[in-house]
């Protein structure tokens, strides 16, 4: 069971259909190219005498698609191999599947009992504009066992937005009313950070008739902070009145590069009716990824030691014995010693290891619906750039260590990266963040996270780091 939440992870669309997707996805500056798989041995891997059926499915959808009018979705079979059994997807409420013959149908969820290359539907003819959603999954087998089947969720497109369809006002035969058009124009930032919010502007265009409608669409996985929204669908968010401004929260993941929004308004055209158009103005901005800084461990200041001997104070001299009474002496008040000013002092940090870095990652305990992901951030002790050999692997402490960026499986395969580390410091995204699916109620998984770096030329380990968390099934 283990071995099959694994693959069901890795290779399934939980937190590595970016990754089965493609590479270039993920945010890390990686210099050369993968070092060629290695077995414990050093010796070259023994050819399989099975032929793997593992495989699942990407979807396509277009960007935007109009009620009523047909669409293509395509589905792409990828894997180390091509067995897929059974393809079951979840289209949009009111939504038609055309061709090809489906075997079973439940309301909005059609089922193929063999591989597809995809399907012709049909949206429905009163949809509202917005983002609608796909949901599906496919059925293959683990590795090279007939045996044991595999369900893993489709990767890939997971939205189409639908266009509002075209509305023209007629004025009444005797109608002497000229309708005029109002729109919003945006203004952006030229650039924003990820995870810092900032402010987009909308500026009244047209007549001074009113706006009665705003429907805006951002960027994967950003959201809206303010003012309050009416309505949502996925990231497109609807006012139903005119506002002039509203604050969004980009997400902290993602690839630098231009990010694009789109919107519409309805407006009253000053003759009864209403005009919807497109806003106008900024359509997008560019991305850029936070920057980790890393800073070498600081330990206690430690002061160079002194060339001059130090005294060791005595007590001084007992008197003689008198017959003359002596009072005894009232002890001075004690003074607390004060660390000399650090003006004075020489700081020397403690030594510090070729890599230092740490790794950011969950909770210790995560349940279905929680976030889970695996960050590696690395700063050069000696403050100039350098490269490392990088190898991470994951397991659940079973004896079987599944190795990044391939996810190859130790044993007998590894696999590493050679990284190029700025003195700034470099995020590698190991896992990219998933939300921990429900799997059976009383599963209980240790899932354990090791990140080695190896020097270059000798393969000596130079840093090494692990983190662990427990995933439930419910």
């Amino acid at each position: 069971m283990r071995t099959e939440v694994m693959k069901m992870l890795l290779i399934g669309g939980y937190f590595c259909a970016a990754l089965a997707a493609g590479a270039a996805a993920r945010a890390v500056e990686l210099a050369g190219t993968p070092t060629p798989a290695r077995s414990s041995e050093d010796t070259p891997t023994a050819t399989p005498t099975c032929t793997p059926m593992t495989a699942w499915l990407i979807r396509s959808l277009p960007d935007c698609c109009s009620p009523g009018v047909e669409l293509y979705v395509s589905l792409t079979t990828q894997g180390p191999g091509s067995v897929i059994v059974r393809v079951e997807e979840t289209v949009p409420e009111g939504w038609l599947v055309t061709e090809p013959a489906w075997d079973e149908r439940d309301g909005a969820t059609y089922t193929w009992h063999h591989n597809i290359t995809g399907y012709m539907m049909v949206p429905a003819a009163g949809a509202a504009p917005g983002q609608y959603v796909f949901a599906g999954w496919s059925r293959t087998y683990i590795g090279c066992d007939p045996d044991q089947p595999l369900d893993l969720a489709i990767g890939g497109d997971q939205f189409v937005c639908v266009l509002p369809s075209p509305s023209t006002p007629v004025p009444t035969p005797d109608s002497t009313c000229v309708p005029e058009d109002v729109w919003l124009e945006r203004d952006l930032p030229y650039q924003c950070m990820g995870g810092v919010e900032f402010t987009v502007r909308l500026w009244h265009q047209g007549s001074a008739a009113a706006i009665t409608r705003i429907d805006e669409t951002l960027p994967a996985n950003w959201t809206v902070v303010s003012p309050p929204w009416d309505k949502r669908v996925g990231n497109t968010y609807t006012w139903l009145g005119e506002i002039d401004e509203y604050t969004v929260l980009p997400s902290v993941y993602g690839t630098p590069g231009e990010e694009y929004f789109t919107g519409w308004t309805d407006g009253d055209d000053s003759c009864g009716g209403f005009v919807r158009l497109m806003i106008t103005g900024d359509q997008q901005l560019y991305f850029l990824v936070p920057t980790v800084t890393i800073t070498p461990p600081a330990g206690t200041p430690t002061p160079p030691p002194s060339e001059t001997p130090v005294e060791t104070p005595t007590a001084p001299p007992t008197p003689p014995p008198s017959e003359t009474p002596v009072e005894t002496p009232t002890a001075p008040p004690t003074e607390t010693a004060t660390a000399p000013p650090t003006a004075t002092a020489t700081i020397t940090p403690l030594p510090c290891e070729t890599v230092t870095f740490l790794i950011d990652a969950p909770m210790s305990e995560v349940h279905p619906g929680d976030n889970v992901w695996f960050d590696a951030v690395f700063g050069s002790c000696s403050g100039e750039q350098m490269d490392v050999i990088l190898a991470a692997t994951v397991d659940f402490g079973t004896g079987e260590y599944w190795f990044f960026p391939s996810w190859v499986c130790y044993p007998p395969q590894m696999d590493a990266v050679v990284l190029r580390i700025n003195p700034a410091g470099s995020v590698v995204n190991i896992i990219p963040r998933f939300t921990w699916p429900a799997l059976e109620p009383e599963m209980e998984l240790s899932v354990y996270l090791r990140v080695f770096v190896f020097d270059m030329d000798s393969w000596d380990i130079v840093s090494l780091e692990q983190q662990q968390f427990t995933g439930y099934g419910s």
